[in-house]
């Protein structure tokens, strides 16, 4: 979504949010991603939602996910997103050792700060070569923070070959099982669905 020629104008926001609506499904889900979506400011969400309303039929029901790197998040965010049923997932790569090497900066502490003891939030990991070894150790940290649980997704490749993120063959084979495996240990906490959430209706 971006900033300068990369920001998503209101005149777009608006054009989008109205379309999407026209279709009248029962539940129209948004999904804000990016880069780093909170870079747009909490007045583009606030217009965002004030849309939403306008343009939303009777009874249709309007639903938001905004995945960060939660460094940005602060109260008047928390509020805003508990307000309105935002489901917000958190990207955490793992402890913090592997977290702050794959981000390139000292943020994993900060970013833990931010999301204690907040149900309101997922911890969304994506695995890759990079940390698909710590999904324990990510499990724990959820349990730790005491937010509302965790879901794993898995590294995508816009290559064409030979990109060394992506999970393959026997590496692969591994995670899956793994995440399996630990999920049949920890329901109460990972996520399956993690695009199961309440929405708000008009």
């Amino acid at each position: 979504m971006g900033q300068g020629r990369q920001r998503m104008s209101d005149e777009v926001l608006e054009k989008m949010i109205k379309d999407y609506l026209k279709l009248r499904f029962s539940v129209s889900g948004f999904a804000w991603q990016g880069g780093e979506p909170m870079l747009m400011g909490l007045d583009f969400y606030k217009r965002a939602v004030e849309l939403q309303k306008k343009f939303a039929g009777p009874g249709q029901q309007v639903s938001n996910a905004l995945q960060t790197n939660a460094i940005l998040l602060d109260e008047e965010w928390c509020k805003f997103l508990h307000e309105y049923n935002f489901l917000a997932g958190i990207s955490i790569d793992g402890p913090r050792d592997v977290h702050n090497r794959i981000r390139g900066s000292e943020v994993f502490d900060k970013v833990l700060n931010n999301i204690m003891d907040d149900q309101r939030v997922l911890i969304a990991p994506t695995l890759s070569r990079s940390n698909y070894r710590h999904i324990d150790e990510l499990i724990d940290l959820a349990r730790e923070t005491n937010v509302g649980g965790i879901t794993f997704s898995l590294y995508t490749s816009h290559k064409k070959e030979n990109d060394p993120l992506l999970l393959a063959g026997r590496e692969l084979e591994w995670t899956l099982s793994k995440l399996r495996e630990a999920w049949k240990k920890n329901k109460d906490l990972i996520i399956y669905d993690a695009l199961y959430h309440q929405p708000f209706k008009k």
